[in-house]
């Protein structure tokens, strides 16, 4: 029979076994980095650190975790390489400020100080890092854009193709639809032609081929650039930009008489007041908010003209003026560009840290 004393031995050892078969169930090796092994207890120490920093961080995917602490590992490795200096009493305000905040909040997300205190460190080096590169493309941040790009949000949609399917041209472009790019695509598929399709927000025209570009500026809504090695066929999407303060001018044009659409343009609306049985009338710095879509959509850039018919009337719509505050644009657009910048500046980093400090990724 067992005596009490062994029956307890048993049951503690049972018990070892069983936390241990539980903690190799848990705790799952995820990558490496020189050799150094991490695992899903540091990756939820991670995760636990930017819950508490931010709700709006609880909506990352897994995925999307696992990205920021390999990145946040692989700075760490630069910083390590180049020695980078740290200012400690500065890392030490923003620890304890968090902390505070943390301990305040009374969070139901437990991590040790420790742990908090490496990964701030992690968040700071990074910042240090992108700030240091950032750096180097500050004469494109700054550069001066054209000014349409003050004005309005500009969105490019364009397929490419190679140039082989210069014979069938005509057929490609019946088959394209920009107002419905999935049945494009799907027709494309259907006749098996192979295309690329692209779409991007424009915020600067640093890297927009020269082509391209005046396409875009010129105002060709659907264009048909032909390159040595590839045709594009693509369309143009301006929409005006809001919190600018975006006011327009524009005139409305009536008569009992037909008016030679010609001479419908901002410079001659003097010459066209002379005329008989013609009436102009002003529209002086409306605001955008205040526009209906359709003129919204329809005025876009200056001489853009559009004829309304009511009952047994008609008249002209002419856009002449913008107004707009061109500071607060200006630098939306270098917080765009800036961002824009950001993003790939941390796109290449991660890709080129990844083969330089050995990353390895286990299933």
């Amino acid at each position: 029979m067992l005596t009490k004393i062994n029956l307890i031995k048993i049951l503690i050892i049972l018990i070892i076994i069983s936390s241990s078969a539980i903690a190799k169930e848990v705790e799952k090796i995820l990558f490496s980095i020189n050799d150094e092994i991490y695992t899903t207890v540091d990756l939820n120490n991670r995760i636990n650190y930017l819950k508490i920093l931010s709700i709006n961080n609880t909506d990352l995917t897994d995925k999307n975790y696992l990205k920021d602490f390999v990145s946040a590992l692989l700075y760490n490795e630069y910083i390590k390489e180049y020695k980078i200096n740290i200012n400690e009493k500065i890392l030490n305000d923003v620890y304890n400020s968090l902390l505070t905040n943390y301990k305040k909040e009374k969070s139901n997300i437990y991590i040790s100080e420790e742990e908090f205190l490496r990964n701030v460190r992690y968040d700071y080096q990074k910042k240090l890092i992108l700030e240091s590169l950032l750096k180097k493309k500050k004469g494109n941040i700054f550069r001066e854009e054209n000014n349409i790009l003050e004005i309005y949000n500009i969105k490019l949609d364009y397929f490419t193709f190679n140039n082989d399917i210069n014979e069938n041209l005509d057929q490609i472009l019946e088959l394209i639809d920009f107002n419905d790019i999935n049945l494009s695509k799907k027709s494309l598929k259907n006749k098996l032609i192979d295309y690329v399709y692209f779409t991007k927000v424009i915020n600067s025209f640093e890297n927009i081929d020269n082509a391209l570009k005046n396409e875009v500026i010129n105002n060709k809504k659907v264009f048909l650039l032909k390159k040595k090695n590839y045709i594009l066929i693509g369309k143009t999407t301006k929409v005006f930009k809001n919190n600018i303060n975006l006011k327009i001018t524009f005139f409305k044009i009536t008569s009992n008489e037909e008016i030679n659409n010609e001479i419908i343009v901002c410079n001659n609306l003097d010459n066209i007041r002379n005329e008989k049985n013609i009436s102009i009338e002003k529209f002086d710095k409306i605001e955008i908010s205040k526009l209906s879509n359709f003129v919204k959509e329809n005025l876009l850039l200056i001489n853009d003209k559009i004829l309304i018919k009511e009952d047994n009337s008609k008249y002209y719509l002419i856009l002449c003026y913008f107004d707009y505050n061109s500071k607060t644009s200006k630098e939306a657009i270098i917080n765009n560009k800036i961002n824009d910048e950001i993003l790939k500046i941390k796109e290449n980093f991660l890709f080129e840290q990844k083969i330089k400090y050995n990353f390895k990724l286990y299933e």
